[in-house]
């Protein structure tokens, strides 16, 4: 069986490479990027789901966090960052490899053809001189999400779901960052964050200045234009107007020069225990556990 290919275009812009997709979408222009972390430090990985979750919702350049929510509301359909995982596709000249993943950061938008100006300044804002100092911002929007959508009730809302997840960790490289993003190790980061968060006192500073000194580290990744690919979806008139703020938008960040070890095309994560046990406040135990299958491209494969 064969999908049908959609046509698009690729181009550059200053450096960076750009897919524009034409279609009709009734003025309206989509903005995707993907940031490559596979050469993000390993210590700062487990970071990454906190550091997309906050970089939208902070102050950046000349705005605080209030008008860049506003800007953003009146300006655009949304910006929203988030952590992305692709397993390795196989290809005629290579095997599926279960302990090669590629991660990186999505970023996402959309907004008008007329509001494009706008739209890319934002961003521009965002990913040059975005607001980490702001302490009391991060505090409590890591205490929200601790006792929210990481709480224990809100985990045994899927309990199962983690348990499975937990369980398939080790069984190949994508299931291993999804446990990390995604799953039981990520709940835990947050709430341990939450918990010294809550508390009063000297230790309390010394948590914050070292996860802003990781935000920061994983931002200045991010932000790189050697890491950074593009693509819009948009009319011809859209694309059109769009692709020269793209290009200033581009030309706004840094960009480095790789070093020798930077060689890695695929992150590597050390293995889980095969067992574990978590304790939480539950009267029902949640359990999982996962089998290897035949991937997808495999003859072996259920069809």
């Amino acid at each position: 069986m064969e999908c049908r290919r959609e046509p698009f275009t690729m181009t550059e812009a200053t450096g960076c490479p750009v897919q524009l997709n034409e279609a009709p979408t009734n003025k309206l222009v989509y903005f995707h990027g993907l940031a490559d972390l596979s050469t993000l430090p390993t210590d700062l990985l487990i970071y990454v789901p906190l550091f997309c979750d906050l970089f939208p919702r902070l102050g950046a350049d000349d705005l605080t966090y209030l008008e860049m929510d506003q800007a953003i509301d009146l300006h655009t359909g949304g910006l929203s960052l988030s952590a992305h995982v692709t397993p390795v596709v196989p290809t005629q000249t290579t095997t599926t490899r279960n302990n090669s993943t590629a991660v990186s950061a999505h970023l996402f938008g959309y907004g008008l053809e007329e509001k494009m100006p706008k739209f890319f300044e934002l961003w521009s804002k965002l990913l040059r001189a975005p607001t980490w100092s702001d302490k009391q911002r991060l505090t409590t929007l890591i205490m929200t999400s601790a006792s929210g959508d990481w709480s224990a009730n809100a985990i045994a809302d899927s309990a199962h779901r983690f348990a499975m997840r937990r369980a398939a960790a080790n069984l190949s490289a994508t299931c291993r960052v999804h446990e990390l993003w995604f799953g039981l190790e990520q709940a835990m980061l947050i709430r341990q964050l939450g918990n010294k968060l809550g508390k009063k006192g000297p230790e309390t500073e010394s948590v914050l200045n070292d996860l802003i000194e990781r935000m920061v580290a994983i931002w200045k990744h991010i932000a790189d234009t050697t890491r950074l690919r593009f693509s819009l979806h948009g009319d011809s008139d859209g694309l059109c107007a769009s692709l020269p703020y793209l290009e200033n938008l581009i030309s706004s960040l840094p960009q480095t020069v790789p070093s020798a070890s930077e060689n890695s095309s695929f992150v590597q994560l050390t293995p889980l225990p095969q067992n574990a046990y978590f304790v939480m406040p539950y009267t029902v135990h949640y359990t999982g556990q996962a089998f290897s299958a035949p991937t997808y491209d495999s003859p072996d494969y259920a069809a």
